[in-house]
């Protein structure tokens, strides 16, 4: 089977800038929106009109964390924030041989402090301090309004063993499956993500984070198909 691929798509995570209020009192001006709030927005970006399109139906996702105090960040141990899910669905003007998920950019990539690569990077602190990382797990797979499986693959001409729920990976493709043998053929694809952020200890980011802080993290997420 040959997949021609075009990208007619992208989707954008992004977490916005998150007050801290570390271990030294200092005033914050009183403004009518939550001060201790983070959001992650999704954004749809056209690349260029084609005959068969997709279009994603999924709400902004709006991330409400703590306040974020000092006893959050362990001297040797991460701490994880709570998670949030929302499911996307991608409906096609007509049925499409595949459908792929995958991470176009990762800007805050050089702000981690392992290897993972099912880690995303929340930005930098105390000038070379590592805030944390988050982690984005795909799961509850459907298509036509059956349930199938996910698989993951460095190459979209080759599908790998099926998953119920897999990490996403910046260099790789996130496909629908029945059996594991060929791409599920359909119309209207989605999928459940959860975010998980986590924090670093206070090694990795260098100290308390005396001076403030925000969570910096964003991902372009692309949806190519097969046609």
């Amino acid at each position: 089977m040959i997949l021609n691929l075009s990208t007619v798509f992208k989707h954008r995570l992004w977490f916005h800038p998150l007050l801290f209020i570390g271990g030294l009192g200092f005033s914050v001006n009183t403004i009518a929106s939550p001060l201790f709030t983070g959001l992650m927005s999704q954004d749809i970006f056209i690349d260029e009109p084609v005959a068969d399109s997709c279009t994603v139906l999924a709400p902004d996702i709006e991330y409400n964390y703590p306040q974020l105090s000092a006893h959050l960040f362990q001297r040797h141990a991460p701490t994880a924030l709570p998670s949030l899910s929302q499911t996307v669905q991608v409906v096609c003007s007509a049925p499409v041989d595949a459908l792929f998920l995958t991470v176009e950019t990762d800007p805050q990539s050089a702000s981690l402090a392992d290897q993972d690569p099912t880690h995303f990077g929340l930005g930098t602190v105390n000038q070379q301090g590592l805030l944390g990382y988050y982690q984005v797990t795909l799961d509850n797979a459907a298509v036509d309004g059956s349930s199938v499986l996910l698989y993951q693959t460095d190459d979209p001409s080759h599908i790998s063993p099926p998953l119920a729920s897999l990490k996403l990976k910046p260099i790789a493709f996130h496909g629908w499956t029945l059996d594991g043998r060929i791409p599920v053929k359909g119309q209207q694809y989605s999928v459940r993500l959860t975010v998980s952020p986590t924090l670093n200890s206070l090694r990795e980011t260098q100290g308390p984070l005396v001076n403030g802080g925000e969570l910096n993290g964003s991902l372009v997420l692309a949806f190519p198909f097969g046609i």
